[in-house]
């Protein structure tokens, strides 16, 4: 037996024993029983028809039992409609008052895994899951969350696109299931994994994620604290900066009068202190960053002496406990050192002789320097360049990378050299749309 499929039976061998061993659950109010309900639902459940699932799931919704959350999971919760899946998953959140439902649920879930491996009714179990909480479920689904993450290895995909999908329904059963899905040891480990929770806590329109985010606060650092940091100013108009003791004792004052603000408000990215250095403007709020530099004939004369000069006073600003390097790229990319190095003064005096030094050369090889950067792991890219790759077809570099991006979570911010002109609007496309598939600003400049 394969180690997920081992670990998921005992998972699922140990729920089923707890199952057994509950009393039975009483049929709920109603003037049919269940094995009644049973039959007319049946073939409504079968249908292809929409309206008639819904009907269905609405007389399910009665009887809170786990016969009933049997039919809706092998159904409904798995359908390629989105509002039959909706409906399922809403009814199955009903139930949540019955806590021997959530641990049979969790129990079937594993035996699913086990069986046919990660499909959508996984994730819309683990976003009823949520729902339920208990200890022992918090716990089960951390188990399971923990085998899954380590194998097969395009699991990691699956879980973050459900969270996204979680962050976007932005409402406070989500919320449940994000945090439930922080149980994950890969939580900790694992910084897409990470900054993805936090991505989707930040789209949750509901007290509850202000409330998680505020508890995240002091285990944060970098990027991810940076993202905490700038929605709870953003949504609340206080400063607290990253002062977590200070947040509690604001957010439990005002917790049950607090409204959201618009979305637009909600959006906005600053240097929230004005004391993060910058780099052309963008903040760098990262514990890894990484800066590539277009060292191409094109940028001969006044834009690389300014590019140099921009990129070096960047790099002095940085405090000690940040890891950075530097790939300079024209016919290839050329990395400063072959790993992250530690922001010293000793550091930023060889990186920027080496910045200083380095000449034009053919070539603009943004697609190598980019790869080169994503082999480095950092939190954050800062890319300057003045002119089209011709290391390979624009669009198929902005999709390469994003793909490749979707559970590594960088943010990538892109410097347009003479992107403002009309001339160079083929430039500014492809650098806006590599900022905005990864996270990150585009942001055009002269000199």
């Amino acid at each position: 037996m394969r180690p997920l499929h081992r670990s998921l039976a005992i998972l699922a061998g140990c729920f089923t024993v707890a199952w057994f061993a509950c009393p039975a659950v009483p049929v709920a109010a109603g003037d049919a029983d269940f094995k009644t309900v049973r039959r007319q639902v049946l073939p409504k459940l079968k249908s292809r028809k929409t309206p008639d699932k819904l009907a269905a799931l609405a007389k399910l919704a009665a009887f809170p039992t786990t016969e009933a959350a049997d039919l809706i999971v092998k159904g409904p919760l798995g359908d390629p409609a989105e509002a039959v899946r909706k409906a399922a998953r809403d009814t199955l959140i009903g139930f949540h008052e019955h806590p021997e439902i959530g641990t049979h649920l969790l129990s079937q879930l594993s035996r699913s895994a086990n069986k046919s491996g990660l499909t959508t009714a996984t994730g819309e179990t683990l976003w009823v899951l949520g729902a339920f909480t208990t200890p022992e479920i918090d716990k089960g689904v951390a188990r399971f969350l923990d085998d899954a993450l380590n194998y097969p290895q395009d699991s990691l995909l699956f879980f973050m696109t459900l969270i996204d999908d979680m962050g976007r329904a932005a409402d406070a059963n989500a919320m449940q299931a994000i945090e439930l899905m922080s149980g994950a040891e890969y939580f900790s480990s694992n910084f897409g994994y990470r900054r993805c929770i936090v991505q989707a806590a930040t789209r949750v329109r509901a007290p509850e994620a202000i409330t998680f985010l505020i508890a995240l606060l002091p285990k944060t650092e970098g990027l991810i604290q940076h993202d905490v940091v700038q929605h709870l100013t953003n949504a609340t108009k206080q400063k607290f900066l990253d002062d977590p003791g200070a947040w509690r004792v604001w957010w439990e004052k005002n917790k049950n009068t607090f409204k959201f603000p618009p979305e637009a408000d909600l959006a906005k990215d600053e240097n929230i202190d004005g004391k993060a250095p910058a780099y052309h403007g963008i903040p760098i709020c990262a514990k890894r960053v990484l800066f590539l530099l277009d060292t191409s004939k094109s940028m001969q004369g006044g834009a690389i002496e300014a590019a140099k000069r921009e990129l070096t006073a960047a790099i002095q600003q940085l405090p000690v406990e940040v890891y950075f390097n530097v790939i300079m790229f024209d016919r290839g990319a050329f990395p400063w050192q072959t790993k992250m190095v530690r922001a010293d003064s000793g550091m930023k005096e060889l990186a920027s002789r080496a910045i200083a030094e380095k000449p034009l050369g053919l070539g603009t090889a943004s697609f190598a320097a980019l790869k080169a950067a994503f082999q480095m792991d950092p939190e954050a890219i800062y890319f300057l360049s003045d002119g089209a790759p011709t290391d390979g077809p624009r669009d198929a570099i902005v999709q390469t990378i994003s793909e490749a991006n979707r559970t590594r979570r960088i943010s990538l911010h892109s410097i347009g050299f003479g992107a403002g002109r009309p001339a160079e609007a083929v430039l500014a496309e492809f650098m806006r749309s590599l900022a905005l598939g990864n996270y990150g600003r585009f942001r055009p400049v002269d000199q």
